[in-house]
């Protein structure tokens, strides 16, 4: 085999490895999707930290800054954009604190799936909560997205809410699927009887 086809034959095996990952906890188990970062949350959070800073740092200037006047007529003017650039700063640093890795937690101990943002130091945020009763129904999505990949849905009982578990191949996501049934549907059922 040529030095050619041996590469293109490890791209090929590359590009049909999995991008989700289940982890296992003490109260369920956690799926996370290894790179699938939502370039657009990355940007949106880098951002609003430099931005963050740069406010914080303006409203210090303000007061340390050689040549700044403390007049009395001044003072008002000055603690006032302070707090205001101060304030803005904060909000937008606490913003970009949170997460851009998307990831569901099962918790079987509290019957309950939680949709959580985790950021690059390991907090977690969770952004809702949906209890194993209110789900209705968990499906591989039969039409393929252009990269090949298909999507793991969960639909909420007496709605079209769907829930977006996962996003691969169909061939790793068969498995999960069949796991996310068996825990969050014979769950429902067994609490039904």
């Amino acid at each position: 085999m040529s030095a050619a086809g041996a590469g293109a034959q490890l791209t090929s095996t590359n590009e049909r490895s999995p991008l989700i990952s289940t982890d296992e906890t003490d109260w369920g188990y956690i799926v996370r999707c290894q790179s699938c970062d939502n370039l657009l949350k990355v940007v949106t959070q880098w951002s609003a930290a430099f931005f963050g800073v740069l406010f914080i740092a303006g409203a210090i200037g303000l007061w340390v800054l050689p040549g700044s006047v403390t007049t009395s007529d001044v003072t008002g003017i000055k603690l006032a954009m302070s707090a205001l650039s101060g304030g803005l700063g904060v909000a937008l640093l606490w913003f970009a604190s949170h997460g851009t890795r998307s990831e569901l937690q099962v918790n079987l101990v509290r019957s309950e799936l939680r949709e959580v943002l985790r950021n690059t130091r390991g907090r977690a945020k969770v952004q809702n909560r949906t209890r194993f009763e209110d789900i209705n129904e968990v499906f591989i999505d039969g039409t393929p997205m252009k990269d090949g990949r298909s999507r793991l849905l969960l639909r909420l009982s007496g709605s079209e809410v769907l829930i977006e578990v996962a996003y691969d191949h169909e061939e790793y996501l068969v498995r999960l699927c069949d796991r996310l049934c068996r825990d969050i549907l014979e769950y429902d059922e067994l609490a039904r009887a």
